[in-house]
């Protein structure tokens, strides 16, 4: 389950920095850049923090 939630976040950086959303510091960056892009919603940002909290 954790590899699969990492894919998901590892597949986020890959549209933020294909789409040269700037350059993050960690997850919650490219989240935030992908959210001010219209890229995701704000409903699948909170899915995507709570996939987080599993993680660990």
């Amino acid at each position: 389950m954790e590899f699969c939630i990492e894919n998901v976040f590892d597949i986020c950086a890959i549209i933020n920095t294909d789409l040269e959303l700037g350059v993050p510091r960690d997850d919650e960056d490219i989240i935030v850049n992908l959210v001010k892009n219209e890229i995701l919603s704000e409903e699948t940002i909170e899915k995507l923090k709570g996939m987080r909290v599993l993680e660990t």
